[in-house]
């Protein structure tokens, strides 16, 4: 079963749940938490999946900047930059926050187990 883009709605949703999907929803939620620690070692100790994924994706700063990458995209290449920061629009003037560009992919790292 499957839900389009078009599902969700400002203020709420298209239509009602099909006849069933809270309990189909359920049963996979049961499903997915009894396997997730076979998942997780499969995407973090797998040699075959770390040759495959390891070093793919990476984008310099610099290559970011050439390339026009924003958001982000930008930030996980280093570039400590956000438009609501340098030219804050709507309600982001009214709030004292920082741009998260480091943190995030730092846990990440931390989070993954060294590869043998």
């Amino acid at each position: 079963m499957r839900m389009m883009h078009n599902y969700f709605r400002i203020g709420g949703v298209a239509a009602d749940l099909p006849y069933g999907w809270m309990d189909k929803c359920l049963d996979f939620c049961d499903y997915f938490l009894r396997e997730v620690v076979e998942y997780q070692q499969l995407i973090t100790q797998n040699p075959i999946f770390l040759e495959r994924v390891e070093g793919v994706g990476f984008i310099s700063g610099e290559e970011a900047v050439n390339w026009g990458l924003s958001g982000p995209m930008l930030r996980a290449s280093g570039i400590q930059w956000d438009l609501r920061k340098i030219d804050p629009y709507e309600s982001y003037n009214q709030f004292d926050w920082k741009v998260q560009w480091q943190r995030i992919r730092v846990e990440a790292v931390n989070w993954i187990p060294p590869s043998n």
